[in-house]
């Protein structure tokens, strides 16, 4: 195709030379042959550039068929030329010529239709205003034809040629005004060059035909012909793959340039019409030039100040939007509610995924705040990542209904690249005037709450920054993980747990395994961690608890009464109903509350112990056992133990693997055994690896321990087999 193309435009600049140098007796291969080849080829460059489009090929058909439909017209036109070279007007070419302008309009109507959604009015304007002003200048420069129809004996064709200049106007007119608007990158130059070519010929060729006819073979050939080369070429440009594929951004100022060049216009016409012709045409296109200028510049002074209040990408309002108008009407509220909503997986989509994704997802995630914020309330995107709700007299009693229907919205799985994506965020709330009397000290006061609650997160996931890869493969695993929910790819193992002074077993720990149909059996490292980013853990808890109580509930059956420890999760603890729905599995199993254990780390009674411990209460007080998992990881474990009142310690791995080389270890360990067992708190060692570790843990009276030394975790079949003999303990 580009081979073709410079074919044809050398064939132009060819044509071009003979016109400029003609050769004496030449004109008829000139005229007849050089000026076909050129045009026609460029034809045949226009299609082949279609052909070979896979899709979006409507504009660029059309486009060819107008150029196809002028180049037929010049051919119809040199067959109908007699031997001086003088050609008959009007003639059937004329049709065709016009058949091109009609069929141009529809092109460029078609291109623009994509790129310029949404702002059709501000387009209509500026084709409406800058084809009056270049009407007017034209009619002023056409008088004297115009003045002629009226006693031309053929005023048919003066109006013929007259419509040429006029059609070519309106053609550049539409043009420029899409122009305007478009900042896409679309090639719109070549086009533009090629018309403005077609309306400087029209006009001479309007201002001589009509008195003496046209003549074949002169420089006003060679502007019609490269004009039409240059309209080819933009077509060519147009079926290039990119060449249209961006969106439009923020409208430029060139509208605006034009209604001011179209009023100098106009006022140049009013100023010299009377004096030089007195147009009364010239005249009524000039003032009707400025009456409709007024419309479009208020349009666009008010397109260009609702944009620049707007985020681009979202639509939502910017951060000076919402802060403007929550300043404006705070002082007249007895309330507000400030709620920031900052994304957590932004940098991971874009590194892994690509940007466009990232704005799809950005878009979907702005689309569900929406939805989610009270109807009075003001949304906007302060950020890349950070979204804001502003509720003006929101009832204290709503406020956490409202953070809660937003992190649900924003957590909807997204569909984007055959992944559905679960955005991880973190809300802080802030409330007029406890928090803030403005709008930036309400602001403030949430990104700390957003600060402090995302601080144990970083802390676990500053081991390094992932790339682009390890992004992808992270998004695909929370897809994969979704999927294995519910589908039977998550399996329980049960690890024995032994009272030290008998070897008797007394309960198991339910640890769940993801059974991945590629990767084999992964533990819990591998992604509890992405449920608890993708905020799946409290539902993955609740069936993990349930399938643990079902085992519990089919060993009774067999004669077996075990118990079962769980491990719960703080995002479980804080989901409304979770606590609510423990004890009626219970009783639904027949299960007594006593064989159910939850573990609870040490780092969530840190957090929040007051949360916990009223969260864990009625289920204490009903029979069911508390445990404080991973116990001295933490740097207040002694204020864990005064902060919240559980049944057992599990003494965590570090404390454990070190005793027999460490005396300091193991006189902290003989401590905190003793100091246990004074509040009435049984002791469990998790990570028993070898002999000696649990003859040190039976000396110091360690009632419970688990390990590799007694069991790995095991599929729950082989349980019976493992309880019915008693671990030997010495």
């Amino acid at each position: 195709m580009r081979a073709l193309t410079l074919i044809a435009a050398s064939t132009q600049i060819v044509y071009l030379l003979t016109l400029v140098f003609p050769v004496a007796g030449a004109e008829l291969v000139v005229d007849a042959w050089v000026s076909m080849i050129a045009e026609w080829t460029a034809v045949a460059a226009c299609w082949t550039a279609v052909a070979l489009m896979s899709s979006n090929r409507v504009t660029p058909i059309i486009a060819s068929a107008a150029v196809t439909s002028t180049v037929l017209g010049d051919t119809l036109f040199l067959a109908a030329t007699d031997g001086d070279g003088t050609t008959p007007f009007p003639s059937l070419a004329d049709l065709l010529y016009l058949g091109f302008y009609v069929l141009m309009l529809v092109a460029i109507v078609s291109a623009a239709r994509n790129l310029l959604a949404g702002r059709g009015a501000v387009v209509v304007f500026d084709v409406v205003v800058g084809s009056l002003g270049a009407a007017s200048i034209l009619a002023l420069v056409l008088t004297p034809v115009l003045d002629s129809t009226v006693i031309k004996s053929d005023p048919l064709a003066s109006i013929l040629a007259l419509s040429y200049p006029v059609l070519d106007v309106l053609l550049i007119a539409v043009l420029v005004g899409v122009c305007a608007s478009d900042r896409s990158g679309a090639p719109w130059l070549s086009l533009i060059l090629g018309l403005v070519l077609f309306a400087g010929a029209d006009i001479v060729y309007a201002m001589n035909v009509p008195d003496s006819g046209y003549v074949v073979g002169t420089i006003l050939d060679a502007a019609w012909s490269i004009g039409v080369f240059l309209i080819v070429l933009w077509i060519c440009l147009w079926t290039e793959p990119g060449k249209t594929a961006r969106s439009p951004t923020l409208p430029s100022r060139v509208g605006t340039t034009i209604a001011v060049l179209s009023i100098v216009c106009a006022l140049a016409v009013l100023v010299i019409a009377p004096a030089v012709s007195g147009s009364v045409v010239a005249i009524f296109l000039a003032v009707a030039t400025i009456v409709c200028t007024i419309a479009p510049i208020a349009i666009r002074r008010r397109h260009l100040r609702v944009q620049r209040d707007l985020d681009p990408l979202t639509g939502l309002g910017n951060r000076s939007l919402v802060e403007h108008r929550a300043d404006e009407i705070l002082p007249t509220l007895s309330t507000a509610t400030v709620i920031l909503i900052e994304l957590e997986d932004v940098g991971e989509i874009s590194e892994g995924l690509g940007h466009k994704v990232k704005d799809d997802v950005l878009r979907a995630v702005a689309a569900a705040v929406r939805a989610a914020a009270p109807r009075n309330a003001t949304i906007g995107r302060l950020s890349g990542n950070e979204f804001v709700i502003f509720a003006p007299e929101l009832p204290s009693d709503l406020q956490e209904e409202v953070r809660a229907a937003a992190r649900a919205a924003v957590g909807h799985p997204i569909r984007v690249a055959d992944i559905d994506l679960v955005m991880r965020s973190t809300i802080g709330l802030s409330t007029f005037p406890d928090n803030g009397d403005n709008f930036v000290e309400l602001l403030k006061h949430a990104e700390a709450l957003v600060r402090r609650a995302k601080k144990p997160r970083q802390t676990t996931r500053e081991s390094g920054s992932d790339r682009p890869s390890e992004a992808l493969n992270r998004l695909r695993s929370l897809h994969e993980l979704r999927s294995a929910i519910g589908r039977e790819q998550i399996v329980l193992r049960y690890q024995p747990k032994i009272r030290i002074s008998t070897g008797v077993t007394e309960g198991v720990e339910s640890l769940a395994r993801w059974e991945h149909p590629t990767r084999g059996l992964l533990g819990p490292d591998q992604f509890i961690p992405l449920l608890e980013d993708a905020q799946l853990m409290a539902g993955w808890t609740h069936d993990i608890l349930t399938d643990a109580l079902d085992q519990a509930a089919a060993w009774a059956t067999q004669g077996l009464t075990m118990g079962v420890a769980v491990n719960v999760s703080g995002s479980s603890l804080n989901r409304t109903g979770f606590v609510d729905r423990v004890l009626p599995l219970l009783h639904d199993r027949g299960l007594s509350p006593a064989l159910l254990t939850l573990e609870i780390t040490e780092q969530q009674v840190i957090d929040d112990a007051e949360r916990v411990g009223e969260a864990l209460s009625p289920l204490r007080e009903a029979g069911v056992r508390i445990s404080l998992d991973d116990f001295g990881t933490g740097f207040n474990s002694l204020t864990s133990l005064h902060g919240l009142v559980v049944d057992e310690l599990k003494l965590d791995r570090s404390f454990v693997s070190t005793l027999t080389a460490d005396a300091r270890a193991r006189a902290l360990l003989r401590s905190v055994v003793g100091l246990a067992r004074e509040l009435g708190i049984d002791t469990v060692a998790e990570g028993v690896e070898d002999n000696d570790e649990l003859t040190f843990l039976a000396e110091i009276g360690c009632v419970y321990a688990q390990g590799y030394l007694i069991s790995p975790p095991v599929p729950a079949d082989a349980i019976p087999a493992f309880a019915e003999a008693a671990w030997r303990t010495g």
